[in-house]
């Protein structure tokens, strides 16, 4: 059974998942789409973090809040920088 707003996982795929409620709730994303990021090698053969509009990452200051896009001057992120940037984002 397939939900029509549910995502598609595949096996080889690398995603960054954000869940809450997991074992209560249907889908446990949060956000459903917006709790789930890829992780997907550039044009320059460098891993980065894409949204689920596959827009790149560039920072965590609007994650979680509607806000206009990144600078684009900014660098995409890495999974692992992606990954420091929401720590440091819930420590503060």
């Amino acid at each position: 059974m397939g939900v029509s707003d549910a995502p598609k996982f595949q096996v080889g795929n690398e995603d960054i998942l954000f869940v809450q409620n997991n074992g209560s709730q249907f889908i446990p994303l949060v956000g459903i789409m917006h709790g789930r990021f890829h992780v997907r090698t550039n044009e320059n053969g460098h891993q980065i973090v894409t949204s689920s509009e596959d827009e790149p990452v560039k920072n965590v200051a609007h994650l979680g809040k509607i806000s206009s896009a990144p600078s684009p001057e900014e660098p995409d992120l890495s999974a692992a920088d992606f990954k420091t940037a929401v720590k440091n984002k819930l420590q503060r």
